[in-house]
């Protein structure tokens, strides 16, 4: 069983796993065994996985894809994964790195579009940022399968007006969509986390949105979420504070879309509609 392999490499290792580095390490065998269901990985695959820990989502990863590239920031780990994996896989590439948007700018750079695979059960303190780069550089992934904190997996899918909608939730449904695969409870892993999981598939949308002026839209969906208990125009205004009110109800009027309304309401499209009228 998976929950006895974990504890032996623990013991084998002789290492104790370290909360401010994310580390919960996976006990399950069925969620292990959908994570690698969901991949459908092939020797003609190259996959990224994040935070290796122990190896054995590495392991299973290995044994199916011709290409493995995995980080793990922790040297206790590394060493356990140089000593026990490195040896029986000549393609798998072991990083001691901490990932980042800029390693992972460095990593796509690598790869033409649709040539990789991300699969990992992926470290909480990282979450926020991973994702954001994930989903702009979703075309050169072909899947992305991920382990994640229930409530985020719960944002990236939730509707305009809904306590969980906010910025993230936007900025991932307009390049990508999200699919909820599997909750996880937290009992399922070692040590036991204060949330439970969510398996998840981020894939980019068959049509990508037209965006005249990104900057300009994003700018618009952080104004709208940093004042979402605003109307929609008084929000604008603290975003655009260089343009008169009077401009602003102007400029929503041709997005028809009304003064009123909050801005946490707002859809992806009309989100795009309203960034138009600003660009």
């Amino acid at each position: 069983m998976l929950r006895e392999e974990v504890n032996r490499r623990l013991r084998e290792a002789g290492v104790h796993p370290d909360k401010s580095l994310g580390q919960h390490f996976l006990v399950d065998d069925i969620a292990l065994a959908s994570i690698i269901r969901e991949a459908e990985l092939s020797p003609e695959d190259t996959v990224l996985e994040v935070g290796a820990g122990l190896g054995t989502l590495t392991e299973a990863l290995c044994r199916r894809a011709g290409r493995v590239i995995a980080y793990e920031p922790d040297e206790r780990m590394m060493a356990f994964l140089q000593a026990s994996l490195a040896p029986q896989f000549p393609h798998l590439e072991l990083r001691e790195k901490y990932i980042n948007r800029y390693e992972l700018d460095e990593v796509f750079a690598h790869f033409p579009a649709g040539g990789l695979k991300i699969v990992t059960n992926l470290p909480y303190n990282i979450t926020h940022d991973f994702i954001v780069s994930i989903v702009g550089h979703i075309k050169l992934t072909t899947d992305c399968v991920v382990m994640l904190q229930h409530e985020v997996a719960k944002r990236l899918v939730a509707s305009p007006g809904s306590k969980a909608y906010g910025s993230l939730t936007v900025y991932t449904q307009t390049f990508a969509y999200a699919e909820e695969l599997m909750f996880v409870s937290r009992e399922m892993f070692v040590p036991v986390p204060n949330v439970d999981s969510q398996l998840v598939r981020i894939h980019q949308l068959s049509r990508q949105p037209a965006l005249q002026d990104p900057s300009t839209y994003f700018r618009i969906v952080r104004g709208a979420f940093k004042h979402r208990r605003k109307a929609l125009s008084n929000a604008l205004v603290l975003t655009f504070p260089h343009l008169n009110r009077t401009e602003i109800l102007r400029r929503l009027s041709h997005a028809e879309l009304m003064p009123d309304r909050r801005g946490d309401t707002l859809s992806r499209e009309e989100f795009i509609t309203l960034a138009r009228e600003f660009g």
